[in-house]
């Protein structure tokens, strides 16, 4: 079975990962979108989350917990 997944790892500075999330930011602003909830990823993505968030000025900033188990028939 083939899949389309890399195996290619990138890895960003906290400067370029800065400059992302104001890019994003300037675009979201830039529609007039107005963002009432982030939903991010734990195992990367909360920082990137968080730094969003303060720069479209959403005030609230929570987590929310899931967890699953992958079962191996």
């Amino acid at each position: 079975m083939e899949t389309n997944v890399s195996d290619e790892k990138y890895f960003l500075s906290w400067d370029k990962i800065e400059q992302m999330c104001i890019h994003i930011s300037n675009d979201i602003k830039a529609k007039n979108v107005k963002i009432d909830k982030i939903i991010a990823v734990s195992r990367g993505g909360l920082i990137p989350a968080r730094i969003l968030s303060g720069l479209l000025d959403n005030k609230t900033f929570s987590l929310s917990e899931l967890h699953f188990t992958l079962s191996q028939e």
